[in-house]
């Protein structure tokens, strides 16, 4: 399950979410869900949480039947193309076919 931010979900759910479940990730918290997110996170503070840089995540898992609390670096955003005009000419290098005239666009 994947959400944006924990207020979305409803009180019931964020309860049953925090007694529940065994994994949770988090990359760059707001505030409020740091705050929400602090007890099953510790001994990362809600600071740690809220602070943590582009490509780290927090995560809480289990291991044994233990839980424990890390961070990791995630792989950062792919390389863009740079325009809409590369991509066409990459996409019709690659699938164009020549003499149907046909316009792929």
């Amino acid at each position: 399950m994947a959400t944006q931010y924990l207020e979305s979900l409803g009180r019931e759910l964020q309860r049953s979410i925090r007694a529940n479940v065994a994994t949770i990730m988090l990359l760059q918290p707001s505030a409020e869900d740091a705050r929400l997110l602090r007890d099953v996170m510790a001994p990362l503070t809600e600071r740690d949480l809220v602070n943590l840089p582009r490509f780290r995540m927090a995560v809480r898992t289990e291991i044994d039947g233990d839980p424990r609390v890390l961070t990791a670096d995630i792989l950062p955003e792919a390389a863009r193309l740079g325009s809409a005009a590369v991509v066409r000419r990459h996409s019709d290098a690659r699938d164009a076919r020549r003499g149907t005239g046909e316009d792929r666009r």
